[in-house]
């Protein structure tokens, strides 16, 4: 969760008790004091808090800010359907973690399971004898260079021992 304090558009000062604050699951919001005003959801539905909208020329100046717009342009969406008025300070009381949970595991369960499906078609391309011929031959060969290292080091050896010079 991401919470940004506004700033005022003349002195682009921050703006004490107004915040944007994103959530992890794609939600935005804008809180007034303690109040949450509107949220855009992931899909990009805005809904408005039906008692607090539009409480104070404060907030309502900063509302104008987070969706973009003018006063006349919200009442417009409002009036047209488009923006959805709701209790959304007892809206996110209301989801608790059991909800949450339940809401966005199955999607995640579902993408973890494509990419295990994805996983397995990959492995199943690769068949036995091209991972053989892949692996085998490099394998061997690293297995040959360990013991001409080995070879020429007990050589090496022998030749200091017996007294052999360059």
């Amino acid at each position: 969760m991401q919470v940004i304090q506004m700033h005022s558009p003349k002195s682009y000062n921050p703006v004490a008790n107004q915040y944007k604050i994103h959530d992890n699951f794609g939600n935005t919001f804008f809180q007034s004091y303690r109040s949450l005003i509107a949220k855009i959801t992931a899909t990009g539905q805005i809904f408005l808090d039906k008692n607090y909208w539009d409480y104070s020329r404060t907030t309502g100046k900063y509302r104008n800010i987070f969706l973009s717009e003018t006063m006349a342009e919200t009442k417009k969406r409002i009036k047209s359907g488009e923006y959805k008025l709701v209790d959304l300070q007892n809206q996110l009381k209301s989801l608790e973690e059991p909800e949450l949970k339940a809401r966005y595991f199955d999607k995640w369960k579902q993408e973890e399971a494509d990419k295990a499906e994805d996983l397995q078609n990959q492995l199943k391309s690769l068949e036995e004898p091209e991972l053989k011929a892949r692996y085998f031959d490099k394998w061997k060969q690293e297995e040959a260079d360990k013991e001409a290292a080995f070879r020429n080091e007990r050589y090496a050896e022998r030749l200091k021992v017996n007294g052999y010079r360059d």
